[in-house]
């Protein structure tokens, strides 16, 4: 399939520099292999729904796989797709650490690869395609600080695998710092599973029975604090702030409750966007190291 691809270059070239569609390219002429992370996830779901919706009006084809949060999953679906002869990869590393090898994988096999919410820790990555995710962690503790008033005891729920959440937790305690009434008196990690942050919550509200307010790097775990503040009747002590903006989260937000944010990003966007620089890669063209997307906070003033 690689072997049309100098034709391909010309005709998407062409098509850019004309104005047109590139989804005048014959179906068969670009094969992009994609591995999800999870479709247990609806941002996950929203993504790839980009991807797909950009690969049928571009006229390429897109071979789909779930690796479902599954390191050695992710691999054997990339070694299956260079197998098939794909013209360019789009992956989210289940761990920006473990795909190294994944990525280096592809790379001897001279297959570009676009990397999309979550970066690789190596390997030979034309391009990574992510939320602002920095920006949404300083917008959290502004929204911390403005609903406590400037004053009191703050718990962190991280996910210290990924580079999309690290980055949002380092933001969010830097962005804290600035705000001298605010003490960040607990930082544990979830495993961006429910339970596990219902459990971990419960913990710190013990150790903490004055806690005012948590950050959780998604609203998995987010979601997972609620049922422990809930349960435990202090929603109106502790307000919670998410991330991703996903409808159960949002149904929380504008019930008025304790879940008073979450930081919204574009998946759509980022699915499209993906499938579109790896064209744009493909036709010659010099791509940056990394594409920010911007995020905003939803609160109940604009959930919809």
């Amino acid at each position: 399939m690689r072997s049309g691809r100098k034709l391909v270059a010309l005709l998407v070239a062409l098509t850019v520099l004309l104005g047109l569609s590139v989804s005048v390219l014959a179906a068969d002429e670009i094969t992009i292999g994609f591995s999800n992370w999870s479709k247990r996830f609806v941002f996950y779901q929203e993504l790839e729904r980009g991807i797909l919706d950009a690969a049928e009006e571009y006229g390429v084809k897109v071979l789909v796989g779930d690796p479902n949060g599954d390191q050695e999953k992710q691999q054997s679906l990339v070694e299956n797709f260079l197998v098939q002869g794909v013209d360019a990869l789009i992956l989210i590393p289940i761990d920006s650490k473990a795909v190294v090898p994944t990525i280096e994988t592809a790379n001897a096999h001279k297959v570009p690869v676009v990397t999309v919410d979550i970066s690789a820790a190596g390997g030979d990555v034309v391009t990574h395609i992510a939320s602002d995710n920095r920006l949404g962690g300083r917008l959290a503790a502004q929204l911390l600080n403005e609903l406590l008033g400037g004053k009191g005891k703050v718990a962190l729920i991280n996910y210290p695998v990924i580079t999309s959440t690290i980055e949002r937790e380092e933001a969010f305690v830097e962005e804290l710092s600035k705000y001298p009434g605010l003490e960040l008196v607990a930082k544990q990690t979830g495993q961006s599973q429910r339970d596990l942050a219902m459990s971990v919550t419960e913990n710190i509200m013990q150790r903490h029975p004055d806690l005012a307010g948590i950050f959780a790097v998604n609203d998995m775990q987010g979601l997972g604090a609620l049922a422990a503040v809930e349960a435990a009747g202090k929603s109106d002590q502790i307000v919670i702030i998410g991330f991703d903006a996903e409808p159960e989260a949002l149904d929380a937000i504008k019930a008025g409750h304790a879940y008073k944010g979450s930081v919204a990003q574009q998946p759509y966007l980022l699915g499209r966007m993906a499938v579109e620089k790896v064209l744009e890669y493909l036709s010659g063209a010099e791509l940056p190291a990394s594409i920010p997307v911007p995020v905003e906070m939803i609160t109940a003033e604009n959930a919809q």
